[in-house]
């Protein structure tokens, strides 16, 4: 079960690998690549959002919203903007 507001890794932790959300997503296989991508950065680019989606609906029975994963998306922005800060600083 999902929080509230989940984090893009909270997302992505429902599947055990790339590989299975990769397929579940319907990805082609030169794309698959990305999925390792989207756990490293915590981020899944918009274009995909209506994939991620449909996939946790049919495979997991959760209901995404895509203001989930703006706040997510938003999130992360911030998140990333204070490490960027952290590491000028020092």
């Amino acid at each position: 079960m999902l929080t509230e507001h989940p984090t893009f890794t909270e997302i992505l932790s429902l599947w055990k690998g790339p590989t299975g959300l990769a397929a579940d997503m319907g990805l082609p296989p030169h794309l698959r690549n990305r999925v390792d991508q989207w756990r490293r950065r915590n981020f899944v680019h918009p274009k995909y959002w209506p994939r991620l989606i449909d996939a946790a609906r049919k495979v997991h029975g959760i209901e995404l919203t895509p203001e989930q994963l703006m706040a997510a998306a938003a999130g992360e922005e911030k998140a990333s903007r204070g490490r960027q800060r952290a590491s000028e600083a020092a």
